[in-house]
């Protein structure tokens, strides 16, 4: 029997002076991070899986989700090269998910205002990490072998700057 996996999102509003846990919302995947928020509304960032034809390894798809306070609603989906089970970090700017492909990295995807959808905002050629941590403005890849850094720009892009390895 397949795997059936339930998201839900509860939020508690802390603006009043009793805070209001609102009612739990279904949301589309594992919840990555919360870009535009603000008091009522905010857009939802989930990881799902994508199962390719053949023996190819399940792929990770990215999905975009308005949240008005009250529901979650769909409104796109980014489908990446990234491997489902592979590490991941966020931070205010993006999403940075491990790339096994050739070139092996890290990719960088975040929610574009301007257009209202989710893309690709950032690529670094580094070897594949095995942990991801966004850290003030950085993001560390540490490997079996070895830590790379990489600066986080305004819009997730990232600048590889130092290697070190073991």
């Amino acid at each position: 029997m397949p795997e059936t996996l339930h998201s839900w999102l509860q939020v508690a509003d802390l603006q009043a002076s009793e805070p209001v846990v609102r009612d739990p919302v279904s949301i589309p995947g594992v919840l990555l991070s919360v870009a535009q928020a603000d008091v009522q509304e905010a857009v939802l960032i989930n990881n799902s899986e994508r199962v390719l034809k053949g023996s190819a390894p399940i792929g990770r798809t990215l999905e975009g989700s308005a949240y008005d306070g009250v529901d979650a609603y769909l409104f796109d989906f980014l489908a990446t090269n990234a491997r489902y089970e592979g590490t991941d970090a966020a931070d205010e700017t993006a999403i940075f998910l491990a790339d096994a492909a050739s070139p092996p990295g890290v990719i960088a995807v975040g929610y574009v205002p301007q257009t209202g959808l989710l893309a690709r905002v950032g690529r670094w050629d580094t070897a594949t990490p095995d942990t991801l941590r966004a850290v003030n403005g950085y993001l560390l890849a540490a490997t079996s072998g070895g830590l790379s850094l990489a600066r986080i720009g305004a819009a997730g892009q990232l600048t590889g700057l130092a290697a070190c390895r073991t």
